[in-house]
Order: structure tokens, then sequence, then C-alpha cells
């Protein structure tokens, strides 16, 4: 399973990480199915715990040293469903996760140790 999870960059300049399988199927239909996708951002996180606060002026941050830590969000939103049928025409590209996005999605869905999973993490 974890060979199949990827880093999707979608043409709506969103950036996706989920367990890719590829459907054949007649031309027009969905052509790939993602399993588990969460959305990928970045939390800031700032010496004294504080968050990024956008309502605050950006002089307040400028010179304070941050950690970004990966977020991951379910998508799509509003659904409870976590299989989604997609067409390829959507992705600017699939690439492999690097390691903290890869560890940021197994806190989210433990289900996808399996006996590779060690050895993925360790070649990352």
């Amino acid at each position: 399973m974890m060979q199949n999870l990827k880093l999707i960059l979608l043409k709506s300049n969103q950036t996706l990480v989920a367990q890719i399988e590829e459907l054949e199927v007649e031309y027009g239909l969905p052509n790939c199915k993602l399993v588990q996708p969460y959305e990928v951002g970045t939390d800031y996180i700032y010496e004294d715990d504080e968050r990024w606060d956008p309502e605050k002026p950006i002089d307040d941050y400028i010179a304070k040293p941050c950690q970004k830590r990966v977020v991951l969000e379910r998508w799509p939103w509003y659904t409870d469903q976590r299989e989604v049928l997609f067409h390829a025409d959507n992705i600017l590209t699939i690439l492999s996760p690097n390691a903290e996005v890869v560890k940021a999605y197994i806190d989210v869905v433990p289900s996808i140790l399996d006996e590779e999973s060690d050895e993925v993490l360790q070649e990352r």
C-alpha cells in the first residue's frame, strides 16, 4: 500500500497526498481512484508556540524564528467518503512524498502501515 502513496499536484493549485490506483475505463470516465485523500498544507509555529495569525501585522512575524509543519486536511471537504473517483486530466503531476508528508499521513491513516513501511521510511 505504501508504494501507492503519492503527492498529487492538481491544476487547481491544490496539493493532495493519497493512495492512487489507475482504473481502466472507457474514455471520458474517471480513470483513477484516490484512496484516503488529504490536502497538504503548512502550519507555522513560532518559538513561543504561537501560530501565525493573518489578522496581525506581518512585521510581528518577520524577525521571529519559526518551524514549518505539514498539516493534512481531509479532502474533499464536507464528505465522509474516503474513496474518490477522479479524472487524471485534473492532475498536473504526481510525485513521491517526502518523509515529513509520509509521517503526517501515517498519523492520520495508521491503517496504511504494512510490512513494507519501515523499508519505505528508511529509503526517504
